[in-house]
């Protein structure tokens, strides 16, 4: 018998991840499965794969012979984490494959990897890692939005984050190298692949980009990389590197179509595309078309909230199982409107928000903005820190008042704090 849902339920009741049996905080928590036949009970399999996902658990599924699809793709966090082989002979053919996709972990741990691409750093200054710059070999071309709807002062900054994103990588002929154009109407090339080969002559020809000051032609900027072979070995471009272009926009483009179709062309020639979008006017929908996998598409509300992605961007990583988005946890609460009458809220009762962390928030400003947010509109905000890893001035920062703030040193000595919790959520309400 196969009772697949046994050993991952076992994870879940037995707390494999937890410190406690030597699972560490700062790395990934990643489950392989490995499988050549159907579970007994498929239903019971996949709900056991759902609540480890939601506990932030990394699940990579491999199927060997008779395994069944819908189960490898209902336990699996991605399509790209299903991995088949027809055989147990033939297993090694994936082992490369595997460990790439495993050392993708580096992405969804709390602090990020390290400039190694292998390494989990320690802290959010990327305590524990060395100095060099990401290895990787990209060939990276930046398309940058100049329309007219972009404010001078907000232009600025897009070309300062463009210029940032140049920080991440080592560039050199057997690394990282970078191309640019801005669009409006119209595209205009900044400068090849080939054209520049330190940091600081790549930011100064980005920020010195013109502004356009016209329309949102991207199908017009994504039909120039094609139709200039920009990738090309005359412009600078290597066979060994990967094919990448960054959109970075702020509204949906003038030919939704057009540009659609050019990104389908792009992707095509095995160009991973990944885009930006800034402010309430973007086309979620058309930044999702443009982009070569769901992971790829990032949003921020507006330009000064752009180094709030500016490390996920760079490492092309998911919202989820990327760290602690506190910011991203209190957003929602307002922008789905959480506390509304539809949703079941009540105008007789107090509105509160308990926050339960055990690190410190990936974007502590963009979190402390958002609970600023909340508590203007007269929610009341507790906030609950577990473990060493804290940040107590976020904590403090993140609590209506100094008495909404608690702490316990780990997960075991919750039911120390519970009580204390219970009646301040209580305190001035007729509930106790």
């Amino acid at each position: 018998m196969t009772k697949t849902y046994l050993a991952l339920e076992k994870i879940a009741t037995e707390h494999l991840f937890c410190t406690c049996n030597g699972g560490r905080i700062t790395a990934a928590d990643i489950a392989i499965v490995l499988t050549d036949g159907r579970s007994q009970n498929t239903h019971r399999t996949l709900q056991a794969a759902r609540q480890l996902k939601a506990q932030g658990v990394w699940i990579i599924a491999i199927g060997i012979a008779d395994a069944v699809d819908e189960e490898l793709y209902g336990m699996a966090s991605s399509k790209s984490d299903v991995f088949k082989s027809p055989d147990f002979d033939t297993l090694t053919s994936i082992l490369d494959k595997v460990k790439e996709r495993t050392c993708e972990a580096c992405k969804r741990s709390r602090h990020g990897c390290c400039p190694d691409g292998i390494s989990f750093a320690e802290g959010p200054k990327k305590e524990g890692c060395g100095t060099d710059p990401c290895p990787a070999q990209a060939d990276i071309i930046l398309l940058l939005d100049s329309s007219a709807s972009i404010q001078h002062h907000d232009y600025a900054k897009e070309l300062s984050f463009a210029s940032r994103i140049t920080d991440g990588f080592k560039i050199g002929p057997n690394n990282v190298r970078f191309a640019a154009a801005a669009f409006g109407s119209y595209p205009q090339k900044l400068f090849d692949l080939n054209s520049y080969s330190t940091v600081s002559a790549l930011k100064q020809a980005i920020q010195g980009a013109p502004f356009l000051n016209s329309g949102t032609k991207t199908n017009k900027a994504l039909e120039m990389v094609l139709n200039e072979n920009m990738f090309s070995e005359r412009k600078g471009g290597r066979s060994f590197a990967k094919d990448m272009v960054i959109v970075i926009t702020d509204g949906r483009s003038t030919y939704a179509q057009a540009t659609q179709r050019a990104a389908d062309r792009l992707k095509a020639t095995n160009v991973s595309i990944i885009s930006v979008g800034i402010g309430s006017q973007v086309d979620i929908t058309e930044l999702r078309g443009l982009a070569s996998e769901a992971n790829n598409v990032f949003t921020t509300e507006n330009f000064d909230h752009l180094d709030d992605i500016q490390e996920e961007a760079i490492q092309g990583a998911p919202f989820l199982n990327s760290g602690t988005k506190t910011n991203k946890a209190l957003e929602m609460v307002l922008n789905e409107n959480m506390f509304s009458e539809r949703k079941g809220g009540r105008s007789f009762a107090k509105d509160m928000v308990i926050v339960i962390t055990d690190g410190r928030s990936t974007y502590a400003q963009a979190t402390q903005r958002a609970a600023d947010r909340l508590k203007a509109t007269n929610v009341s905000i507790i906030s609950v820190g577990i473990g060493s890893q804290v940040d107590i001035t976020e904590l403090r920062g993140l609590a209506s008042e100094a008495n909404n703030v608690f702490t316990t040193e780990n997960f075991d000595h919750l039911d120390d704090i519970q009580e204390e919790v219970n009646l301040r959520t209580c305190q001035g309400e007729k509930c106790c």
